[in-house]
């Protein structure tokens, strides 16, 4: 299904990576596509259950490297042990 105007283009197989809608003549990667729909249905089928959604906000650090979902540096930081902190020493 075209995730841009809803058209169903049955003449898609599995070897089919990218195609173009017939109908709306939009362009499309078929795993993106399909990414696309689904989230839109999943979407869908919570709003009538009633949950509600939460759109990311402006300020999101998806796809931001080094940085994980709650703003975080993503790898601690290394750092020297404190004086008063215990060694584990290697056997």
């Amino acid at each position: 299904m075209c995730s841009a105007c809803g058209a169903v283009n049955s003449t898609l197989t599995l070897a089919d990576r990218h195609w173009t809608c017939p109908s709306c003549g939009a362009m499309h990667d078929r795993d993106v596509n399909a990414a696309t729909n689904i989230k839109r249905e999943g979407l869908r089928i919570l709003s009538e259950k009633g949950i509600k959604v939460i759109k990311p906000t402006t300020n999101s650090t998806a796809g931001t490297a080094g940085i994980n979902a709650s703003g975080n540096p993503a790898r601690p930081v290394p750092s020297m042990a404190r004086v008063d902190e215990r060694r584990i020493h290697v056997l």
